[in-house]
Formats: C-alpha cells, sequence, structure tokens
C-alpha cells in the first residue's frame, strides 16, 4: 500500500511540473490603457504612421490597447469596416512600446541598443518586437506537453502491465499477498519510468527550432476579426 500511495504522489508531483498554461485563452480587462501621454489613448493614422505601428492594415482608423490578465496587451484595431483584435503575450510589452513611442527619434539611430536591452529576435506583422522570453516560454509550453504525454502514456502502460501481471497470476498462482507485493512494486516502476520517458521527452523537444517558434507567435498575433 505504501509503495503505491508513493506512486500517486509521484505522478502528482510530475503533473504539477509538467503541466503547461494554456497559451490560446485570454481575459482582456475592458479598460482601454495609456502607453504614454505622448500618443493618448487612441493611435490615429498619422501617430501609426509616424511611429511605423500597426503595419499591412487596409483603412487603418484607429486602435487601442487594453491589458490581458495573463499579461501582454490586447490591441483592438478599427478599420473603415471591421474591427479587429491582436494579443501580444509578452508581458514586457507595455514598457517597450513606452519607449520605443517616447524615444522614438533616438532609437532609430540607435535601434541595436534598444533591441539589446530587451533581447528582441524579431517583429510580428504590425511592427511589434517578439523577445527571445517569449519564444522560450512558448518552447517550454511545447516542452510540458511532451513531458506529461510521455508520462502518461508511459505509466499507463505500467498499470496494464501490472494489472495483466495480477490477473496471469491469479490464474495460475493464487498468492494474493506475493501478486499484490508484485504489482505494486510494478506501478512503482511505471511511475519512475514515465518520470525517465518524460525528461527525455522534453530533452528531445528542447532541440524546437527557435525560428519555427518565432513564426508561431507571429501567427498567434495577426489580426482577427471580431466585428
Amino acid at each position: 500500500m505504501r509503495r503505491s500511495v508513493t506512486c500517486i504522489v509521484l505522478i502528482t508531483l510530475l503533473y504539477s511540473q509538467c503541466a503547461p498554461r494554456s497559451y490560446g485563452g485570454y481575459k482582456r480587462i475592458d479598460v482601454p490603457i495609456v502607453i504614454t501621454d505622448v500618443i493618448g489613448e487612441i493611435v490615429d493614422a498619422e501617430e501609426r504612421s509616424k511611429y511605423d505601428i500597426f503595419k499591412g492594415i487596409d483603412d487603418f482608423e484607429q486602435a487601442r490597447f487594453y491589458a490581458i490578465e495573463e499579461g501582454g496587451l490586447c490591441a483592438e484595431i478599427q478599420t473603415a469596416h471591421h474591427t479587429m483584435v491582436s494579443v501580444i503575450r509578452e508581458p514586457q510589452m507595455r514598457t517597450m512600446l513606452k519607449q520605443y513611442i517616447e524615444e522614438y527619434e533616438w532609437i532609430q539611430t540607435a535601434k541595436e541598443l534598444f533591441e539589446r536591452k530587451y533581447d528582441i529576435v524579431d517583429y510580428d506583422m504590425l511592427g511589434f518586437p517578439i523577445t527571445r522570453s517569449e519564444v522560450s516560454r512558448f518552447s517550454n509550453l511545447l516542452m510540458n506537453c511532451g513531458c506529461i504525454l510521455a508520462s502518461a502514456g508511459t505509466v499507463a502502460g505500467i498499470f496494464w502491465l501490472a494489472a495483466l501481471g495480477v490477473l496471469w497470476s491469479s490464474i495460475f498462482s493464487p498468492d494474493w499477498e506475493e501478486e499484490e507485493e508484485r504489482a505494486e512494486n510494478l506501478l512503482v516502476i511505471g511511475a519512475g519510468a514515465g518520470l525517465l520517458a518524460g525528461v527525455l521527452a522534453g530533452l528531445l523537444t528542447g532541440a524546437f527550432d527557435k525560428n519555427k517558434g518565432v513564426n508561431i507567435i507571429r501567427e498567434s498575433r495577426m489580426p482577427r476579426v471580431v466585428r
């Protein structure tokens, strides 16, 4: 029995360490925020052109920024025909945008210093930066998913092995105490094997292509029409 409890504790700890946070869902705080007093609450067409943001949006009229509970910003973009939303999950984005706008002239002459300060590796289609830390968080999400799948699959397989072992022994060897001990040993081995498989899966997924991560983040930020 004590071995069974140990097995359950190991599985619980493994899941708590590997459980990924959702990259898709978000909760917007429905009060517009002011990134900086230089532009105020609303980014108009003139400011968009001056600061070279919200690129690639046809018939752009204005945009507002909202905070999201998970950290980051939600940009609501109004065009002549639609309202679109782009979600940026980079917690530093508000700080970066504030400095980018307030020190725009200087940054144009020292962009490399600005990018180095925030560890910027690329930009999305709207012109907003993508940082190495966001790419790393996305990569960790994939590693966590691989860890859970590998561990769960291995542990489930050992559970089945233990059940089949008990069934087989109950037919050919009616020594229940001995078979219970054997089943509990298999469960503990299963938990250990699951942990090992999860670590291996995480290491393999660690070779995740960073360029692919940037592309996926860029796609996730693409504005979508909401009305």
